[in-house]
């Protein structure tokens, strides 16, 4: 094992006493950086890729501590290059960590999961929708709930149970599962909930409706012209057509509800 990345990984924790262990973490990254087919060089323990894998491994240690753990999320989100203007754009997967949604569930479990990270998130999703939604559906159940339900912006919230629900690395069950807690959270204005839904069953609406959420939230450019509206508009995922019907029944019972009530009231 290259000795500057065992250096590279000691300097990044020092945490005496558990080197031995990060040690191995690191090993078993590198063995499965290399066996496997990724589009960015070996560069060194911070690289995107290689890190989330080194990452996952030290959340997976029966021994590691606390503290290495919450390192190693920290550092997760932190290996995520952000644009430095809203106009400069780099799609570029290999930003993305794999892992991603498993450091985020062991920060929210731990109370550190800040808008920070949350922003981090959408912009990975928005990368490699895939590689940034890979985890089982239980632990994308718990982050969803516990982001949406929790003190941060409604807009970014907003933003990220769009762009989870699109990503085409949930099967078809899985989507519709999160679509339901979305539904029913308390965490989320009825009118976004109304908006998801008419997103789910009408295309159109879904990339109007999104460029304007992601403009305002910094992840489009704000640029006037035709060819600027051109790659807003086809950088849009629509939802998947499974949850039309999920989305299409929740709308027609939100637009009686009011009726019942009030049929309710009279008798």
């Amino acid at each position: 094992m290259p000795q500057d990345l065992e250096e590279e990984l000691r300097d990044l924790f020092k945490l005496p006493g558990e080197e031995s262990a990060l040690r191995r973490c690191l090993g078993e990254a590198l063995e499965s950086y290399r066996g496997g087919i990724y589009g960015e060089k070996e560069g060194g323990v911070r690289s995107p890729i290689l890190f989330g894998l080194i990452a996952s491994r030290i959340l997976d240690h029966p021994t590691l501590s606390r503290a290495a753990k919450l390192r190693a999320c920290e550092t997760v989100f932190d290996v995520i290059p952000l644009p430095e203007r809203e106009d400069e754009a780099f799609f570029t997967a290999e930003n993305v960590p794999p892992g991603l949604q498993g450091a985020a569930h062991f920060l929210l479990e731990q109370g550190e999961f800040t808008e920070y990270h949350l922003l981090h998130l959408i912009y990975a999703l928005f990368l490699d929708p895939v590689r940034a939604a890979q985890a089982s559906s239980t632990v994308l159940e718990q982050n969803l709930t516990s982001i949406i339900s929790g003190d941060l912006e409604a807009g970014p919230k907003l933003l990220f149970a769009y762009l989870l629900l699109a990503s085409p690395a949930l099967p078809p069950r899985t989507a519709m599962e999160l679509l339901s807690r979305l539904l029913d959270s308390p965490g989320l204005p009825l009118d976004s909930k109304r908006f998801l839904c008419l997103s789910a069953l009408d295309s159109t609406f879904s990339v109007g409706w999104f460029v304007q959420l992601a403009s305002k939230e910094g992840l489009y450019s704000l640029g006037e012209g035709v060819r600027e509206e051109i790659l807003r508009e086809v950088r849009v995922r629509p939802l998947p057509h499974s949850l039309s019907s999920k989305a299409q029944k929740w709308l027609l019972e939100a637009d009686t509800a009011p009726e019942k009530a009030s049929k309710g009231e009279e008798g």
